[in-house]
């Protein structure tokens, strides 16, 4: 009994089955970019509380010791970024580890005396006489308007995630990402001075 010939595939048959795989990956690529950005977003919140908890426990030094070289807070500084970051590290971590902790996807945080200054995040000159609603640190696409309590201001091609979200550290401890349509419908408590000589990259 003789078998039927192997029947391939038609041509209209292979593109109909590649037009099917665009199509998946046309909806697949996009739900894959947002799982990751929202992974490297948890990674910044993460960044931004070990920095308030560095902070915290160096100004609890500061205080506990009566020690006057510890700078905890960048308000207690000059409003200077690098003498606060370098007094930080001096006091807490390595450089390497915090430069780790100041970065975000697509921005390498470094410092010197002098500058340039390059960090993920803008930080705030809140004091340990701040509240604790004060805002720390923000990540540099995202801009806090003036006022007690107000808005801020995302940037379209600002790092470390332009439109995609933000993140907000609080001198207390409280920090979350934020989506793009919360940049300007969400109040924030914050103070009124960014440390100087922080430069976005």
């Amino acid at each position: 009994m003789k078998r039927p010939p192997n029947r391939g595939f038609t041509l209209i048959e292979l593109l109909v089955v590649i037009s099917i795989i665009a199509i998946l990956a046309s909806l697949a690529v996009p739900a894959v970019i947002s799982a990751m950005t929202r992974g490297q977003l948890i990674q910044t919140v993460s960044n931004g509380r070990e920095l308030q908890q560095i902070t915290m426990s160096a100004d609890l030094d500061a205080t506990t010791t009566g020690d006057t070289n510890i700078i905890s807070w960048p308000g207690n500084t000059t409003n200077s970024f690098p003498v606060w970051v370098v007094t930080l590290t001096n006091a807490t971590l390595d450089g390497n580890t915090l430069a780790k902790l100041f970065s975000a996807p697509g921005v390498s945080a470094s410092w010197t005396a002098t500058g340039p200054n390059v960090s993920a995040f803008t930080v705030y000159s809140v004091s340990d006489t701040s509240t604790p609603n004060t805002i720390f640190l923000t990540t540099q696409n995202w801009t806090a308007n003036s006022g007690t309590n107000g808005t801020g201001t995302l940037s379209n091609t600002g790092l470390p995630y332009g439109q995609k979200g933000f993140v907000v550290v609080h001198q207390g401890g409280d920090a979350a990402s934020y989506s793009s349509k919360q940049a300007t419908n969400a109040t924030f408590g914050y103070g009124t001075n960014a440390v100087s000589g922080m430069v976005a990259p």
